[in-house]
């Protein structure tokens, strides 16, 4: 390969990279949105304000 090819090809693996990334996390953050069964807890603040 000469270094012009050699360059494509290394800015093709990075930009992949960077966008199977940028989906991986798009993806999992979803996940983390959804609501979850268990158990609701209410906290309070020392001051006695409900938060």
């Amino acid at each position: 390969m000469n270094r012009k090819t050699y360059r494509i090809c290394i800015v093709m693996l990075i930009a992949a990279a960077i966008l199977s990334t940028v989906i991986y996390y798009q993806m999992v953050e979803k996940k983390e949105l959804s609501p979850k069964d268990g158990v609701f807890v209410w906290e309070t603040c020392e001051e006695g304000i409900n938060v």
